[in-house]
């Protein structure tokens, strides 16, 4: 990880730490269920995703106050893989 990357990642972690994060990716999982009429799958590999995967941000903008939109299933192997690319 870059130094540039290393503070808004330690904020990213304080973020996910609390149960507020659990519940916020429970309601995004009864929203996703409700307008697509499906179970959501990994966006890379496309393996059924469920609340032991990860929500990946498209955005780190609205941290916290997240849109829908901005939060992306992916299974954990698959989201690995992409913040060590990105990292």
């Amino acid at each position: 990880m870059t130094r540039r990357r290393a503070p808004p990642r330690r904020k990213y972690a304080a973020y996910l730490a609390p149960p507020r994060w659990q519940a916020r990716r429970r309601a995004w999982l009864r929203r996703y269920n409700g307008s697509h009429g499906s179970e959501p799958v990994c966006v890379v590999c496309g393996t059924p995703w469920t609340l032991d995967d990860d929500l990946h941000h498209a955005s780190y903008a609205n941290l916290g106050h997240e849109p829908d939109e901005d939060l992306i299933p992916m299974d954990r192997d698959c989201h690995e893989a992409l913040h060590q690319i990105l990292d």
